[in-house]
């Protein structure tokens, strides 16, 4: 088979020094139209993956990898620079993400996120606990030939000259598709982030946010800046959630919080960073609810968030950590112009509304759930939406999602995913309860879980509540009307679809925190 260098010289790519270390990626233009163009037959289709932009640079020996905002990042991925150092072609730059997977096989960013924090022998030891992978999707440069200007296909077959096809090896070539449609059903049932469309014969334009490339998403996602944190409460007693804001109008404006997502090593890393920055005073613009231990920053920090929506208010809804992001600007931290107010997400493209709410009643159906039931004695409400939040903080620390039902006036359920034999499922339980019931609020495993909720007939079942709902719901003691009241707003079950990182493993981390419980030291 011909070689790439031969190739790209065949193909007629004109000689040129492509620096990839001060060249920005090609970037994708938000999808506009609906999802119309995944049933374009103009484009190819592909995985928008769930990872970290690097531009790679390799010149014989020596390699470098670039974030898209132009730093090195060469000493937090040092396997990645050498399995691309082993690579045949011994010139070459190429675009691609860098991807940490859960225990399922998919992308998983906040997997990712114990990476990015960590830089030279730091990371090699990182390397060894959370492996990553270099998929790659374009290439820029071959041997001494410019390839930037060869249509998307041509490109493509080089590629598939210079990244090996061994099954588990660093450097990827992840695979295209031909029916976008079908490929973006496969992101809402596995909980992708979604699809990016390609126009074929499209040329690689660096620096560039064109619509030759377009990203159609399952789930809201953005980045945001950290203007201060709370303290929490129990376990969460150092930090309970980051404030966050994003620029409306060049201002910096205050747009909710978020607690959901971190576990105890990503809030020690936070901490020692935010404490470097903290200042007296609040840096954003905008009302916020009273918190105990409020402390503000200096807006240096960006963090990537998933939620699923905006509330009238400006709000994030259901906001879920993600990640630090050291790639990001804090001026292009924006929410204006693309997120108007609540809107529903993961509904496919072309699927009429009803046909779209029979699919997601279909998958809540066929959910395997452990149910844990949160009261207070003799019918009290005082501390547990408490020992609600400590369920869900305990579940995220095993890496479990968690969402609250509005069930029982006065009480609420918590429900974790267990796709596991029933016998596993009622032991997590069962542990979690243990270790979460206080003197203000029981928790105690179900021995039948909540009847599967409906957006068809909320007076009959479960109704699953944003976490920012559940004082609210406990209050109240209300289920109809947080149901009807809910009926058109984003489903805060669908995080349940997820999975988190499976039940062994979740396992595995809830017997580390009971043995550290045994020996007299704090859990976390």
């Amino acid at each position: 088979m011909i070689d790439a260098e031969a190739l790209a010289a065949e193909l007629g790519a004109p000689r040129g020094d492509v620096d990839g270390r001060r060249l920005g990626p090609m970037l994708c233009a938000a999808d506009e139209a609906g999802g119309a163009v995944l049933a374009s037959r103009d484009h190819v289709f592909e995985l928008k993956l769930d990872g970290v932009r690097i531009v790679a640079d390799r010149r014989a020996g020596d390699v470098k990898l670039t974030y898209r905002r132009l730093r090195d990042a060469t000493t937090v991925y040092p396997e990645v620079a050498r399995a691309l150092g082993e690579l045949a072609t011994s010139r070459v730059v190429l675009d691609g993400e860098i991807v940490a997977f859960d225990d399922r096989g998919l992308p998983d960013f906040q997997r990712l996120g114990r990476r990015i924090q960590a830089d030279g022998a730091a990371a090699e030891r990182a390397a060894a606990r959370v492996p990553v992978a270099y998929l790659v999707f374009d290439v820029l440069a071959v041997g001494d030939r410019d390839v930037r200007k060869l249509p998307l296909e041509a490109r493509r077959a080089l590629l598939e000259r210079i990244v090996p096809k061994n099954e588990g090896s660093i450097v990827q070539l992840p695979p295209t598709f031909e029916d976008g449609s079908a490929l973006f059903r496969m992101c809402l049932e596995k909980g992708l982030e979604g699809v990016v469309a390609k126009r074929r014969g499209s040329v690689y334009r660096d620096g560039d946010r064109t619509t030759d490339w377009i990203k159609v998403k399952n789930l809201l996602e953005r980045d945001v800046v950290v203007v201060g944190w709370t303290e929490g409460e129990g376990r969460r007693a150092r930090l309970g959630a980051l404030e966050l804001a994003a620029y409306e109008g060049g201002e910096l404006v205050a747009c909710g919080s978020v607690g959901s997502g971190l576990d105890e090593d990503t809030i020690d890393l936070l901490l020692e960073r935010l404490r470097a920055i903290e200042v007296p005073a609040p840096t954003a613009r905008g009302r916020r609810t009273p918190a105990r231990g409020r402390h503000h920053v200096r807006p240096e920090l960006v963090v990537s968030v998933r939620f699923m929506g905006v509330s009238a208010e400006g709000k994030l809804r259901a906001p879920v950590f993600r990640g630090v992001r050291p790639d990001a600007r804090i001026e292009d931290c924006a929410l204006e112009g693309e997120l108007p107010g609540p809107k529903r997400v993961s509904s496919p493209p072309a699927v009429r509304d009803d046909e779209a709410r029979a699919a997601a009643e279909a998958r809540h159906a066929e959910l395997r759930c452990v149910a844990l039931r949160v009261e207070g004695p003799r019918g009290a409400r005082d501390g547990v939406s408490e020992a609600a939040r400590a369920v869900r903080d305990l579940a995220e620390e095993i890496g479990l999602p968690a969402v609250a039902l509005a069930a029982v006036p006065g009480a609420l359920d918590v429900l974790l995913p267990a796709n596991a034999p029933d016998a596993a499922a009622q032991t997590l339980g069962a542990i979690v309860a243990q270790m979460t019931t206080t003197e203000r609020a029981r928790v105690r495993v179900l021995v039948r879980a909540p009847l599967p909720w409906s957006r068809v007939d909320p007076a009959r079942v479960a109704v699953p509540l944003a976490w920012d709902e559940v004082e609210d719901f406990v209050e109240r003691g209300a289920p109809l009307e947080v149901a009807r009241a809910r009926l058109g707003a984003p489903d805060p079950a669908l995080a349940l679809h997820a999975g988190g990182k499976g039940l062994s493993s979740a396992v595995a981390e809830l017997e580390r925190i009971v043995a550290r419980w045994a020996a007299g030291r704090p859990a976390r």
